[in-house]
């Protein structure tokens, strides 16, 4: 599997987990609901923002040598 398809693996699942949250919250608004949020649901959600364009230039990087190599 390439890292473009892992990452887009990883992107997608961490939208299906965003979406799950946003339907969990209709049910679950107390302290523990914000406290929870803030210390999983955020940091994984702007993880995985960020890692997404790691993850891109490290498969720009792999093809060109992979081309290079060639």
């Amino acid at each position: 599997m390439s890292m473009h398809v892992s990452g887009a693996a990883i992107v997608a699942r961490t939208k299906d987990l965003a979406e799950k949250w946003h339907q969990t919250k209709d049910s679950w608004r107390d302290a523990k609901c914000q406290e929870f949020e803030a210390s999983y649901i955020q940091p994984l959600l702007d993880g995985v923002s960020s890692t997404g364009s790691v993850i891109e230039e490290l498969d720009k990087a792999l093809r060109k040598i992979r081309k290079d190599c060639e």
